[in-house]
């Protein structure tokens, strides 16, 4: 059962994704926006999944966190987007931000995820 719900959920994350993406599209600059910001908000989303589930012990986070959030968030296409870039100092941004920002994200999110649990 839970395999089947991993399934449906990834499916579900990579049209939300993709929908995102869509409609976020890059900056004018050429800033991946739409990367950025569902791997910022899939690294909150998972840092809240993780902090109820550590909460409460019991819970089975793997529909939603490799599922869901593992079918919305993008690794690969942020790494693609860091290596096309020819400005090196853009790339140097593209790779930086996502990054302070989603682990600030991923820690909030596990902070508020373990205070609503708990």
């Amino acid at each position: 059962m839970i395999t089947t719900l991993v399934v449906l959920g990834g499916g579900l994350g990579a049209v939300l994704r993709w929908l995102a993406t869509m409609w976020l599209g890059t900056t004018e600059r050429g800033f991946p926006l739409g990367t950025t910001t569902v791997n910022v908000v899939g690294s909150f989303a998972l840092g809240i999944a993780v902090g109820v589930g550590t909460a409460v012990g019991d819970f089975d986070t793997q529909p939603l966190t490799v599922g869901v959030l593992g079918g919305f968030t993008t690794f690969s296409t942020w790494m693609v987007q860091i290596a096309q870039e020819e400005d090196r100092k853009r790339s140097d941004l593209i790779a930086a931000i996502p990054t302070v920002v989603g682990v600030l994200a991923a820690a909030v999110g596990v902070g508020l995820g373990r205070a609503f649990a708990g």
